[in-house]
């Protein structure tokens, strides 16, 4: 039987501004700052991929309270631009294409 042998792993490298770095010569302070970095990196794109998720549902929500208002009525205006004003007076943004709200 042969024995499985391992190919070395290659050195993990960091490109930045175009340049190739040695992670593992990297001192303790560089490495501590790409791991926020990193981190900070996975939680802003987590939060992009939240904000999708609630903008999605705030026109879902905005265009059942046109429906239910209208109790019935035919909409004529589907792409009206819907907004809504709390009691306060104060703007709520309204949904506009891209997942961006004002």
């Amino acid at each position: 039987m042969a024995k499985n042998k391992k190919e070395p792993t290659p050195d993990p490298t960091l490109n930045f501004n175009g340049e190739d770095y040695s992670i593992n010569e990297m001192d303790d302070d560089g490495k501590i700052i790409l791991a926020h970095i990193t981190s900070l990196q996975r939680k802003m794109d987590s939060t992009k991929f939240n904000l999708d998720e609630l903008a999605v549902g705030h026109a879902a929500y905005l265009q059942a309270l046109s429906q239910n208002l209208n109790n019935g009525k035919e909409d004529s205006s589907e792409d009206e631009d819907i907004r809504v004003t709390a009691s306060k007076k104060r703007a709520m943004p309204s949904p506009v294409p891209g997942g961006v709200a004002n």
